[in-house]
């Protein structure tokens, strides 16, 4: 195909429908594309909601973005199509509405195309939501390698890359084939995309991802997202249809493809409805077995050897779809189990057969090296999970082949090696002995063989000769594995790079290095020089053949100065060069006009010198294969004569000789700066200067400290020039191109090497040597998974005190201030000093420790007090015992904790072990009533144990603020008495640019020097890429000093942005500048968030500019007038506590004398944990109960358990209390968590306790089980069990597998409803309370209908009947005195006001203190809350009126008490209602709970029996009405709706009705016969539908099975009715619920077999 190479236009076409949601974050992706010859064609397929808005608002702000609207709504297919006919580009792409599409994915493919000159090419895709973002599993099976101009019948595994958004396509390619998707269907991609394939001339594969799929996780989930509706699995095997059609049509039809497709089908298309069928109702369920039987007829897969080849998961869905065990199948479905003794002990007992998964080969890289072209890798080869042993006598079979996948020419590989060994013991994440292997091979070798292309190494795999082949390719490396640098061969003319492909196969491509090139395909773009000129600006020149060319480097762009079109010349200032020393930036060429990346060539005859240099700069270049030129400017060079290491009295010394290159020298001084820019020594050492020469000396250490900490170095010569304010300072980078690498060691602390680099730079390397026990990975997990549990068992030594700051980086912050305390009046303690590295100095006595080291754990396992301003890693687990304090290290400015989106948002595991970590700490301490309020929330951490000291850091503010101290830091500093101190210190802001210092320090200087001087302490992320040597005299650069409070006494005033050092300089009182110059993007709410509104807040102008700054440093007198009131405002708000320097004496102490009852996040048993870990005997009790379970017989014994073993209460109370007098025989006990059974002890209730050992025996052999909520997912229900589910209220809100919104932490909507369906498959019978909720709970728990029991609530039975002399007694139990009103608020809890996982707010929005002052002095309140808050809630500051009853074990009893109930949506008022008593609704968030957190299943206006109100001053008159004329409330035709309802059941005999059913086994329902009122009558001859299920009964019924499907080739189609008939419940026939439908009971050809079927089914005949 002839195409124009530049400015190819793509026609990217968005069709929306109803995706308002997520169409902006779509829009912005292809608006932010890189490839800018683009059009966008939105096409809103008439929506329903703003999609239309937001359309027309991108086509109004983007002149290439095209706004279209159909007039009503013609499906996903139709608009695609007619975005295809109004495409005006040579290329179309397709993107849906809710996905995203990477900002260079329409570059990559571009510039594919425009290489290889294919039609078509597709990418690599990913999943992603809020928590996830993960390869398609769909697209790896498609898109393995990249390949150029291929073809379908090469790669027939593109059968898998249905999808149509991840490909561009020609336009002619389209067009001319006439190639569009079909009208009224789903998963119209599939026959559109093989189209597209077949057709093509020539199609690229890219395995970099150029398209991001979204998982949808609301209300509004994708067609392809909805698997429960069977027109979108026959439309999915109509798809499959299409395929075969159009491929046979191509005449690819043969038994390859036909395996390939089928095996795809079976695979992933049907596999993708059976894996949510447990989250569908039965009509689903049988109509999908149905369609699936008939399709597996036509294509003769009943028995097909390909199902063999699927997974042991897949074998048994089809073995349990296809003879109906529709239990099991929906089990599978939601993640039953599979492996273990108790999976296969169930199927044993369910008569199940034993499927197996195929043996998988494995083979991953533990290590990969290279060696002058010699590839070796170690790693370890498994069948399985199984490492077979290698013994010479056996004769295994390991072939090993490296492959050319682009040629297809391949290799043996002869350097294969096993290794024999006896033992096979490791640790978990250790490479069992057994598996390892060596591989070894010469690459040039290789190419003389192979050629250039892309090779794989493929293994083959026999445990003996009489064993199945497996192979598999070499990859799968693990975390470790080492990586190989792109590098080239042949002078450069060949470039190899190593990697992996979307499998983590290994991949090595030796490619032509003029394919990393891109652009013009005829005249590269070619790099000709590349030079530093007389004012050193760096030019880069050279030739292109691009329309237009720019450069690009750090966000700035810079324009092609030469005029000729063929010729280009770029010119980067030396000012910018500055703003990023010593950080690499790449350098883009780009074309502007199509936005395509150039990758240049690099004339053959003049290679890049290594690093350009001037007098006042210079510059390191490399050339990065694959992508491209990177610069790195940097100060200039001088170059060392001389270097030496010597050693002098047991000290180490670094000898450097230059030679002067300036005149007038007066002094200086070496810096050393390590390559992470973590660690720099400024000033370090001494120089003289002699003559022409200058001689630096530094000391690297001695045998006990080293001076210089671990690290690799540039070494640096900073050099005055003249004397006074006069003089003039430079600084240059030590290169020493020539000299011998020098090297010494350190007794058993270090070795040192000192040598220049391949640009010549001198670099200085300090290694330090570890313990040997600390020396490995597998030493160090020795020492914390087994040695440090034994470490535990020694007791705790009482006066140990451990010490960690900001995770072990420094010595400093409040620790510090607790350490030096200690020291000083505790001498006879032990101190440890926890830091990354042990050399860091410190003062005094401390012990200092590696983290994480052997030592680490030792004091971790036996200190009694450990401080700390961050939090200790989770591994750590504490003792009883071990107190635990922390410090934190600021005020909150930003949100933080679980208030922080990272936590707020994250897994359930992410959030507990972050709950864990908190939960350890048994002291925090705090400055302020702000940080008290929101330290608590923010860690969810209990008030009681906040201690309002103020931080001990800030005690030397206090006692450190007088003149001598402040003349002794500035004199050490050497900054002039007579001149005033500002400090600059900003936040650290995350992003990938180099730090950009705003500030225009040299306009400072120029104004402001002469009455002040700057000093600037950067974040220690940043602190280290900056130089002030040009402002040397006015700016000082103290990062890394060590105490800030020091730098705080020595300011007049203070700059900052957004940084807590604000809070702390506050308890100064003096003035501060806030510098805030990105403020609207930093206080973006999207970004993070803050706790307060930032202008109001902060004590001083906000400025923007550095002209603001000066202005505001000049007027600085007026400043601390003008803020004076504001500053004093903020010292009382953020710097309440520690006025009088004793913070640290108030914490210490404490510390010292608490001796805690209850300690949180203490482990216990660490080492039988790991010992059960180790022999896999986690989760013993619950194993071991699911065993006995299974095996032991039944007896008359009941288990009850509501709200999870924490209450005596509810259904399960009723039932049991009714069961003690009515069923006498039958053993009850309660199944009780060990905190709250001193309820059953006082109330000699029998119970067992809950996870324990000793209740196993009677929890296997229960014959009944009486539960309201979930039980956990370990427990499998036993053989022979019947678990009564009672629920716990009539469904107001949305519940289970309703639930489309879920907002709880981590958990998906798709998760959410796999648990309720894994949960309700336990349950042998569920009770429904009324008509309403029957239909509801069957389809929100995907119950039977036989399993639904219309009773009523047991608990209500009391509600019925009430007793005067029960209500007088309750009351005196609460202390409430006859005659008293009572009031009860029972609010429900709201899914998303979550702390954290399964922890909630505890927060009530009824205004006590208005209730108790317009209420009289009988009222009182009770306030219940749900049970996930009830033990967070504190009303103890309300008095006598209002008692917290949230832990009351009986909420009926509440009922019974209570004048008056006030709620909002909790289902209470259903039970209630029963008492007709007066009911206000409390509805304070209405809208944005119905439309946004869970949704109502009733018209709440037009339902309630009540007033619904949103406000207090509303509610208070109410209240009082309701208490004095409660029959307005009650006698109104609302509320006897109301009650006709929803309390038509309730008539005091639930309980009675429910234990017939379960204990007397009574059937529940009875057929009726509605003979007389079918069309079809007794005696009709009917037919049925290929495939119709036979039954036995109808289904849901004891003892109904599943017959098998009517198959005509068996059975002749002619069925003799012999009775139609429906279910009735026993109880309650008149309510008119529906129960299933309609079944006939049928003769098969006049014989004696009858069946069941629906009579949906049937044909009339």
């Amino acid at each position: 195909m002839a195409f124009k190479e530049q400015g190819n236009l793509l026609s990217v076409i968005v069709a929306c429908y109803n995706v308002a949601e997520y169409l902006s974050e779509c829009l912005d992706s292809l608006a932010s594309q890189t490839f800018k010859n683009v059009e966008v064609i939105m096409i809103d397929d008439a929506s329903e909601d703003e999609t239309s808005l937001i359309v027309e608002r991108y086509a109004q702000k983007y002149d290439n973005f095209t706004a279209i609207h159909n007039e009503q709504n013609l499906g996903p297919s139709a608009s695609r199509n007619k975005g295809i006919n109004l495409a005006n580009g040579q290329w179309i792409a397709f993107v849906d509405g809710d996905d995203i599409v990477p900002s260079n994915a329409y570059e990559v493919m571009i510039n594919s195309l425009i290489k290889s000159h294919s039609t078509m090419v597709t990418g690599f895709v990913r999943r992603f939501d809020k928590n996830r973002d993960k390869p398609s599993f769909l697209h790896k099976k498609a898109i393995i390698d990249d390949y150029r101009h291929t073809s379908f019948e090469k790669h027939p595994e593109l059968l898998y890359d249905t999808t149509s958004w991840n490909k561009l396509y020609s336009t002619s390619l389209l067009r001319q084939n006439e190639i569009f998707f079909p009208i009224n269907q789903i998963y119209e991609d599939v026959a559109f995309t093989l189209k597209a394939f077949l057709y093509s001339d020539g199609i690229d594969i890219i395995t970099k991802p150029v398209y991001y799929w979204r998982w949808r996780d609301s209300n509004n989930v994708s067609f392809t997202q909805s698997k429960n509706e069977i027109s979108h699995y026959l439309d999915r095997l109509k798809s499959f249809h299409q395929v075969v059609t159009i491929l046979q049509k191509h005449e690819l039809w043969d038994e390859k493809v036909k395996h390939q497709l089928l095996f795809k089908l079976l695979d992933v298309d049907i596999p993708l409805f059976m894996d949510d069928i447990a989250d569908a109702d039965d009509s689903f369920v049988y109509a999908f077995q149905e369609t699936t039987v008939n399709f597996f007829r036509k294509w003769q897969l009943l028995n097909s050897p390909i199902i063999k080849e699927l997974s042991a998961k897949k074998q048994y869905q089809y073995y349990a779809l296809i003879n109906g065990k529709f239990d099991f199948l929906k089990q599978l479905s939601f993640g039953q189990p599979l492996n273990g003794r108790i999976a296969k002990l169930e199927r044993k007992n369910a008569g199940l057969p034993t499927f197996y998964s195929p043996k998988k080969l494995n083979v991953g890289i533990d290590k990969v090296r290279l060696n002058d072209n010699q590839f070796q890798f170690t790693g370890k080869l498994q069948v399985g999970k199984k490492s077979p042993h290698y013994f010479p006598v056996r004769k295994e079979i390991v072939d090993v082949v490296i492959e050319n996948i682009n040629t297809g020419n391949s290799i043996s590989l002869n350097s294969f090696k096993r290794f024999f060994t006896l033992f096979n013991f490791h640790l978990k994440k250790m490479t069992a002995p057994a598996s390892r292997f060596q591989l070894d091979f010469n690459l040039l070798d290789c190419l003389k063989n192979l050629g250039p292309g892309t090779y794989k190494i493929r293994f083959d795999y026999q445990i003996n000769p009489n064993a199945k082949k497996l192979s598999v390719y070499l990859g799968q490396p693990r975390k470790g594995a080492g990586k190989i640098t792109p590098f080239t061969l042949q002078d450069g003319e060949l470039s190899v790079i190593y990697g992996h492909n979307t499998n983590w196969d290994t991949v090595i491509k030796v490619i032509p290095s003029t394919e990393l090139a891109s652009g013009d395909g005829i005249q590269p773009t070619v790099v000709e020089t590349i030079s530093l000129d007389d004012q050193d600006n760096l030019v880069l020149k050279g030739i292109s053949n691009e329309e237009a060319l720019q450069l690009e480097i750090n966000e700035q762009i810079f324009k092609n100065q030469d005029d000729d079109s063929k010729q280009f010349q770029f010119r980067l200032p030396n000012e910018f060069l500055e703003t990023f020393l010593n950080h690499a930036s790449k350098v883009e060429f780009r074309n502007p006009i199509t936005g395509l990346e150039v990758k240049p060539e690099f004339s053959n005859g003049n290679r890049l010198t290594n690093i350009l240099s001037s007098k006042h700069l210079s510059i390191r270049l490399e050339q990065r294969l694959k992508s491209g030129l990177w610069i790195k400017p940097d100060v200039p060079t001088i170059t060392a004569q001389s270097i030496q290491i010597k050693q002098v009295d047991k000290q180490f010394h670094l000898t450097i000789e230059l030679n002067k290159n300036i005149s007038s020298i007066t002094d200086g001084k070496l810096e050393l700066l390590s390559s992470n820019l973590v660690n720099r020594y400024l000033n370090i050492g001494s120089l003289k200067l002699t003559g022409q020469k200058i001689v630096g000396q530094l000391l690297i250490g001695d045998y006990q400290q080293l001076s210089v900490l671990a690290g690799n170095y540039t070494i640096y010569l900073n050099l005055n020039q003249g004397l006074g304010e006069k003089s003039i300072a430079h600084r240059f980078k030590v290169s020493a191109p020539n000299l011998t690498s020098q090297n010494a060691t350190i007794g058993q602390l270090a070795s040192v090497e000192v040598k220049a680099n391949d640009a010549g730079e001198l670099k200085l390397s300090v290694k330090q040597n570890r313990p040997w026990i600390d020396r490995s990975k597998v030493r160090r997990g020795i020492a914390y998974s087994i040695i440090y549990p034994l470490m535990r068992l020694l007791p705790l030594e009482k006066n140990t005190v451990v010490f960690e700051s900001l995770w072990g980086q420094s010595y400093n912050d409040s620790p510090r201030a607790m350490y030096q305390y200690l020291v000083e009046h505790y001498p006879n303690m032990k101190f440890v000093w926890i830091l990354k590295n042990e050399q860091t100095p410190i003062d005094g006595p401390g012990i200092r420790v590696r983290r994480l080291s052997f030592k680490y754990w030792y004091y971790m396992a036996r200190a009694k007090y450990l401080i700390q301003n961050t939090n200790f890693p989770t591994q750590y687990a504490k003792r009883r015992g071990q107190i635990e304090v922390e410090t934190l290290h600021g005020t909150f400015m930003k949100v933080m904790g679980f208030d922080e989106p990272h936590f707020k948002n994250a897994t359930n595991r992410v959030q507990k072990n972050f709950a864990t970590r908190i939960g350890r700490w048994d002291l925090m301490s705090v400055p302020s009533d702000f940080m008290y309020v929101h330290g608590s929330t923010a860690f969810d951490y209990p008030e009681q144990k906040i201690l309002k000291t103020g931080f001990p850091r800030t005690d030397e503010l206090i006692y450190n603020n007088h003149p001598d101290y402040i003349k002794k830091i500035k004199s050490k500093l050497g900054i002039p008495a007579d001149k005033k101190v500002v400090l600059y210190a900003p936040t650290y802001r995350t992003t990938d640019m180099p730090f950009n210092f705003q500030l225009d320090l040299e306009k400072m200087k120029q104004q402001l020097s002469d009455e002040y001087v700057l000093l600037v302490r950067l974040h220690y992320f940043v602190s280290h890429t900056q130089n002030f040597i040009d402002q040397t005299g006015f700016v000082y650069d103290v990062s890394d000093y060590n105490n800030i409070n020091d730098l705080y006494l020595i300011s007049d005033v203070l700059i900052t942005d957004y940084s807590s050092v604000m809070f702390d300089f506050g308890y100064l009182k003096r003035p501060m500048i806030f510098f805030a110059y990105d403020k609207e993007w930093y206080l973006d709410p999207a970004n993070r968030g803050i706790y307060m509104d930032y202008d109001t807040t902060v004590p001083g102008p906000v400025a923007k500019t550095t002209e603001s700054v000066i202005k505001n440093l000049q007027q600085l007198d007026s400043i601390k007038k003008q803020y004076s009131g504001k500053l004093e405002q903020f010292y009382e708000r953020f710097c309440q506590y520690g006025r009088t320097g004793d913070a640290t004496k108030q914490l210490t102490e404490a510390m010292l004398n608490l001796n805690p009852k209850v300690q949180d996040s203490v482990v216990k048993h660490l080492i039988l944990t790991k010992i059960g870990r180790l022999l896999k005997l986690t989760n013993l009790q619950s194993k071991l109960l699911n065993y006995l379970g299974q095996v032991l017989p039944k007896t008359d014994i009941a288990i009850f358990e509501s709200f999870f073993g924490r209450q005596y209460s509810d259904n399960p109370k009723a039932i049991y209390e009714y069961m003690k007098i009515h069923y006498p025989n039958i053993k009850s006990y309660w199944n009780v968590n060990p905190e709250y059974e001193q309820y059953f002890i006082d109330h000699n209730i029998p119970y067992v306790q809950r996870f324990s050992f000793k209740g196993i025996w009677k929890q296997a052999r229960a014959k009944y089980w009486f539960t309201n909520v979930r039980r956990p997912f370990r427990w499998n229900k036993p053989k022979d069990t019947i678990v009564v589910q009672t629920w716990h209220g009539t469904p107001l809100k949305t519940i289970g597998t309703d639930v489309q919104q879920v907002t709880m932490p981590g958990v998906t909507r798709m998760k959410y409803h796999k648990q309720v369906a894994r949960d309700s498959a336990r349950w042998d019978y569920l009770l429904t309370p009324n008509p309403y909720s029957y239909e509801i709970m069957q389809r929100a728990f995907r119950k039977q209908y036989p399993q639904l029991l219309p009773t009523g609530y047991p608990r209500n039975d009391r509600l019925s009947q009430p007793s005067f002399s029960e209500i007088n007694s309750i009351k005196k139990q609460l202390g409430i005195k006859d005659g008293s009103k009572v009031v009860l608020y029972a609010p429900t809890w709201r899914d998303n006001d979550y702390v954290r996982a399964d922890h909630f707010k505890a927060e009530l929005h009824l205004d006590l203190k208005k209730f108790l002052s317009e209420t009289s002095s009988d009222t009182c309140i009770l306030i219940r809350t749900h049970y996930l808050i009830a033990n967070n809630l504190d009303l103890s500051g309300y008095g006598n009126r209002v008692i917290n009853v949230s832990d009351y074990e009986d909420i009926t009893d509440l009922y019974l008490i209570s004048d008056l109930l006030i709620t909002d949506y909790s289902s209470v008022f259903f039970d209630y209602s029963i008492l007709r008593r007066p009911i206000l609704f409390f509805a304070y968030d209405l809208k944005a709970y119905a439309n946004d957190i869970r949704g109502f299943y009733v018209d709440y206006h037009a339902t309630v029996p009540g007033p619904i109100v949103e406000t207090n001053e509303a509610l208070m008159p109410l209240i009082k009405r309701a208490l004095h004329e409660p029959a307005t409330f009650v006698n109104t035709r609302k509320y006897k709706t109301f009650l006709n309802k929803f309390a038509i059941w309730e008539d005091g005999h639930a309980t009675e009705r429910l234990l017939k059913t379960v204990l007397e086994q009574q059937p529940a329902y009875h057929l009726r016969d509605i003979s007389s009122n079918s069309p079809i009558s007794v005696g009709n001859l009917i037919k049925v539908p290929e495939g119709t299920i036979l039954w036995t009964g109808i289904p849901g019924l004891p003892d109904t099975e599943f017959i098998g499907n009517f198959d005509s080739n068996e059975i002749e189609n002619s069925f003799t009715v012999k009775q139609i008939a429906t279910l009735e419940p026993r109880d309650f026939s008149d309510s008119g619920i529906f129960t299933g439908g309609t079944w006939i009971k049928a003769s098969i050809n006049n014989n004696n077999q009858t069946v069941w079927i629906s009579s949906d089914a049937i044909i009339h005949q």
